[in-house]
């Protein structure tokens, strides 16, 4: 019997829950809390007995215990699930205590949250050479599935700690993973799966990868794609020093990552920092290089579209490759290199298209009372080629001082300062006046042809 009607996701028909046993659920019946086996809570109770759902789930109650098998712990979990999408709210929450915990790989269906103590306190331990915790994976698009706040160790080199397969809404944070130091490593920190449904608008947040060998991936094993996700403050740490071909931050290949946005982390020590494999309209912004990375950014393959990169910090120009031929945006980032800036392989260029031929599509608005340039252009070496002032003059190489200048107070002898070579266009009588001598406000003279 299902108190709460049909769930939105997909029912464990393979279980029997009335015949369910082990520690006690709680329930919040008619405003009071009960605490009833499963099959006590089945028992005797109409739909109308169940004022709301119960949305917090302790997995001691189910036989989580710390010192217990893997096996012991992984059916302590999938009991509470079971439970939860049977009597709990959408967003069910699975609360773990502090604690070291054995498992075996955990599905984690939709509206499933696994929640730690803290990434410090709670720590979840797989020795399998799967996937620790695999969200969604249903066949279907499955919403707002998660683990978030606690550690994930993997023992074994192959092991990964969190896919999420056809998932959308997937919260996966506040964790710190971990592998093996070893040369023969092959796992994942968290994987994104696109397979046939594509998996979209999920969450990583304030997640640590430590030695992984391929700490933030997405891919598609099928026709959908991984597109549009979010990475916040996710960070990559490797061991390339000890381990040659090591590591790898953030690698997205196969047209996956449009519209995905990673923001703030740090990446240190990797073989590759950033690997980008035929990937297509992926934002960057505040990623910061620690260093000893044997590539910053490496970015290869057909059908590759620009990336855009901004305020990336100590990303070192000598070691980016970039073979796809494509423009990037690139704002605002700095090198490590103070020979080498990141624009000399990365092209520094702002594209800016207006949606109708009226439109006007770039306006730089100078302050009350601005004095200097509302805008320069400057050339590889930072040196100035022309210049706009505040008083709408275009100043050509600046040093020179020479000027375009448009002004309406007609003949600018002993008005008008500038260098030698500088032209004022009267707008107000129609006249041009050429700077023959002088670098101050004398020695114009009028070219204007009747």
């Amino acid at each position: 019997m299902n108190l709460l009607g049909t769930p939105s996701v997909q029912s464990p028909k393979a279980y029997d829950l009335a015949n369910l046993t082990g520690p006690k659920i709680g329930l919040r019946l008619a405003g009071y809390r009960y605490s009833v086996s499963p099959a006590e809570a089945l028992a005797g109770l109409s739909a109308s007995d169940l004022m709301f759902g119960y949305d917090e789930f302790d997995l001691r109650r189910y036989g989580l215990a710390v010192g217990a098998s893997a096996a012991t712990n992984t059916t302590a979990i999938a009991n509470a699930v079971l439970v939860a999408l049977q009597y709990g709210t959408a967003g069910a929450t699975l609360v773990a205590p502090s604690g070291a915990f054995n498992i075996n790989s955990i599905p984690v269906p939709a509206l499933i949250q696994i929640v730690g103590r803290g990434a410090h306190a709670t720590k979840f331990t797989y020795g399998g050479n799967g996937v620790a915790f695999v969200l969604g994976d249903s066949g279907g698009l499955d919403h707002a599935c998660g683990v978030r706040r606690l550690a994930i160790i993997n023992t074994d080199n192959a092991g990964s700690a969190v896919k999420a397969v056809g998932t959308t809404e997937a919260l996966i944070e506040d964790l710190y993973i971990e592998q093996p130091v070893s040369a023969g490593r092959s796992g994942y920190g968290v994987w994104f799966d696109g397979k046939n449904i594509g998996s979209f608008f999920n969450r990583v947040k304030n997640v640590t990868c430590n030695h992984v060998q391929m700490s933030f991936y997405q891919t598609t094993s099928g026709a959908a794609h991984t597109t549009c996700n979010y990475y916040d403050n996710c960070s990559a740490f490797g061991d390339e020093a000890a381990v040659a071909g090591g590591s790898v931050g953030f690698a997205f290949t196969i047209s996956e990552g449009n519209g995905t946005i990673v923001t703030g982390g740090n990446v240190e020590d990797l073989h590759e920092a950033i690997s980008l494999v035929s990937a297509s309209k992926i934002t960057w912004i505040g990623v910061r290089n620690e260093g000893n990375c044997d590539i910053d950014i490496a970015m290869s393959g057909a059908g590759f579209t620009p990336q855009t990169f901004v305020s990336l910090e100590n990303f070192d120009a000598a070691k980016i490759s970039d073979t796809t031929g494509v423009e990037h945006t690139v704002i605002g980032c700095d090198s490590n290199n103070s020979a080498l800036f990141l624009p000399n392989v990365l092209r520094r260029t702002l594209s800016i298209r207006g949606r109708a031929v009226t439109d006007i599509e770039l306006k730089l608005r100078a302050f009350f009372g601005q004095t200097a340039d509302i805008f320069q252009a400057l050339d590889w070496n930072d040196d100035t080629l022309f210049s706009v002032g505040a008083d709408g003059s275009i100043n050509c190489v600046t040093g020179v001082g020479v000027k375009i200048i448009a002004g309406t107070g007609g003949n600018p002898e002993g008005v008008v300062t500038a260098g030698t070579g500088s032209l004022y266009l009267d707008q107000a009588n129609g006249g041009a006046y050429l700077k023959i001598t002088g670098a101050g406000n004398t020695g114009w003279k009028s070219v204007t042809h009747a």
